[in-house]
């Protein structure tokens, strides 16, 4: 991440938090903990972890309690994407693909639970607990989102019921991330509010930058699949905006799209050239970097430093367009 840097105390601040993840993740040996542990990303991508941190130490610096909480706030992410996965008919791989077809959503659903409930279990344990009913909420309000979005399988919605559900989803952790930094760190109500407002704005600004690189195969990123566009029977972002500039076969078309189980790379340069020849790509970018933008503008109050400035590049880093689009 270039990100560390530009700021250099948040490669030993997320090494921390790594390491605790890791802790965390091994201290269960049977099953569940064995799926929960492969389900995990990789490091490198944390960023609700680096939203938290840097938020900390725009407000005076991170503490022992800002450090839990990011572990916090990634166990509850990593968690939220297994129960996705699931709910999406995701395909499985190594152990999952061992235990066989019948147990497998089963587990998987466990092993959400079981790294939700160590998201948990660390922030009890924690000097940050006050925050609980704030992260209660905030799962509420994603799992809200899920079911939203899972209401919507199958069917074309519009463009501000889409952006309710993406704020649901991911713009609440992010959010929640924020509010967090600033509060582990003692800073005050008022930047509590500046940074959870960035992290919710940042957060819906990330999701439907990625539903554009999905799209169009931005395949530079790591763990990029073109197919999440159209695989959970559904449409994102460029597709909801073509669907609502498109004439009533364009319309059906895209209906068949995510009635099916499994996409085709036909079907995928059949999205593509629905969503560039309505214009709907370019205007999908301009919905990001509005959202960028506003994401940007909470951080006015803050006062100049470093850590604000890292946030500032975040946002920027995650505003730019994959070069298939650049012209």
């Amino acid at each position: 991440m270039q990100l560390v840097t530009q700021y250099s105390p948040l490669a030993d601040l997320l090494a921390q938090v790594e390491e605790d993840i890791e802790f965390l993740a091994l201290r269960e040996s049977d099953v569940v903990g064995a799926v929960a542990r492969e389900l995990m990303p990789p490091p490198g991508n944390r960023l609700r972890a680096t939203v938290l941190l840097l938020s900390a130490e725009c407000a005076g610096g991170a503490t022992q309690s800002s450090l839990s909480m990011a572990t916090v706030a990634e166990l509850t992410h990593i968690a939220s994407v297994v129960h996705d996965q699931v709910a999406d008919d995701a395909p499985c791989s190594g152990e999952r693909r061992s235990m066989g077809a019948a147990r497998i959503n089963q587990v998987s659903v466990l092993a959400g639970d079981y790294l939700l409930a160590l998201a948990f279990d660390r922030l009890i344990a924690g000097t940050a607990a006050v925050l609980l009913p704030d992260l209660v909420q905030t799962a509420t309000r994603a799992c809200a989102g899920r079911v939203d979005e899972l209401r919507a399988r199958e069917r074309v919605i519009s463009t501000d019921q889409y952006l309710e559900i993406v704020r649901a989803k991911t713009g609440s952790l992010f959010g929640f991330c924020g509010k967090a930094g600033v509060q582990t760190a003692g800073g005050p109500a008022e930047a509590q509010q500046a940074l959870r407002s960035f992290g919710e704005r940042f957060g819906v600004a990330y999701h439907l930058a990625n539903d554009v690189r999905n799209l169009l195969g931005d395949n530079s990123r790591p763990g990029n699949r073109e197919k999440q566009e159209l695989g959970g029977h559904r449409l994102t972002l460029p597709l909801v905006l073509a669907a609502e500039q498109a004439d009533g076969d364009v319309r059906a078309q895209l209906e068949q799209m995510v009635a099916v189980k499994e996409v085709s790379p036909q079907q995928m340069e059949a999205a593509r050239e629905i969503a560039a020849s309505t214009g709907a790509i370019e205007d999908a970018w301009r919905v990001v970097h509005s959202w960028f933008d506003a994401a940007r503008q909470e951080l006015g109050l803050l006062p100049d430093g470093a850590a604000k400035h890292a946030l500032l590049t975040l946002a920027s880093s995650q505003a730019r367009s994959p070069a298939v689009y650049q012209n």
